[in-house]
């Protein structure tokens, strides 16, 4: 209406038919809806009776935000059905391969969020056990520059010794590890 691509009068005509659908990633329990629909309807109309889909690969669908939505739901299903042979269940062998690469990318970031939290679960444990009984007091900056250097020293020993591997590790820049 703003863009004068449509009439005011014509929307609100149009308007009490309209439904307001929430994209794949906020519903994820249609997911296996989905799956199952477009693998009996492509193995129909390949004629390949595709056996199902395993565990894994529900698991990985329910991980993965499809922002494609139910269209890129429809093209995976149909492109594992046809690389799959008859009878067979579809596993991630039968995933594209961009597909997988997201998946992977997917974890990698889940992992490294999932570290992150831990180390500051870590921390925070630690700070706490710490400074119990301190009634006066706490050195704020002596207590941040203790743990800013633990936190560097894992870092180098995680990267095995390399300055640079250390700094990309803890998201800074190279030269400020010196």
């Amino acid at each position: 209406i703003n863009n004068k691509v449509l009439r005011s009068d014509l929307f609100y005509r149009f308007s009490s038919g309209l439904i307001n659908l929430l994209p794949l990633r906020q519903r994820k329990e249609d997911i296996n809806l989905y799956i199952n629909y477009f693998t009996r309807y492509f193995s129909s109309m390949y004629n390949k009776s595709v056996s199902g889909v395993s565990m894994e690969v529900q698991e990985l669908f329910h991980e993965y935000d499809w922002p494609g939505n139910v269209r890129e739901v429809k093209n995976t299903i149909e492109s594992m059905v046809v690389t799959a042979k008859h009878g067979e269940v579809l596993t991630e062998k039968n995933i594209p391969s961009y597909i997988m690469e997201q998946f992977s990318s997917l974890k990698r970031e889940k992992a490294a969020e999932e570290a992150k939290n831990a180390v500051k679960k870590n921390l925070t444990d630690r700070l706490e056990s710490e400074c119990e009984g301190f009634e006066d007091k706490l050195e704020y900056h002596e207590i941040m520059e203790a743990l800013e250097k633990e936190l560097i020293i894992k870092a180098l020993e995680r990267s095995g010794g390399s300055r640079a591997g250390a700094a990309k590790i803890l998201g800074l820049p190279r030269n400020t590890l010196k």
